[in-house]
């Protein structure tokens, strides 16, 4: 602080000082009861907070919340894509292509063509 400042401060505590000395006994009395009654509100609000909640408890609180955003961040980054198909099965298609004589007998022989590809592409 400047010296002005503590100036001021000097000058403000000398007046009410004087002030204080000033009080007659039943504005001193209402001030005292005022005061009074504003530190026991004050104690039994403190009270009350204590009673419901424990002087540990939100920083635990806080504490177990950035844990678990944590770990359910860290476990959907790494976890791994969906392996669904994108497109769409269409069964009709399918039903088609199995009720067709000439490919069911494609199916059967289907061994022989991959035995087949095997050979060739050994040769």
């Amino acid at each position: 602080m400047n010296s002005s400042d503590d100036k001021f401060i000097s000058k403000l505590r000398s007046d009410l000082s004087t002030s204080l000395d000033k009080i007659d006994d039943k504005t001193a009395q209402q001030l005292r009861h005022a005061r009074a009654q504003a530190v026991h509100a004050a104690t039994i609000k403190k009270e009350d907070k204590s009673r419901y909640l424990p002087h540990w408890l939100s920083p635990a609180s806080a504490a177990v919340s950035f844990a678990s955003i944590s770990i359910i961040t860290i476990v959907l980054w790494f976890m791994p894509q969906s392996t669904t198909p994108t497109t769409p099965f269409n069964i009709v298609e399918d039903i088609a292509l199995l009720s067709a004589p000439e490919e069911l007998e494609f199916y059967e022989d289907l061994d022989f063509y991959i035995w087949l590809d095997h050979e060739e592409s050994a040769t």
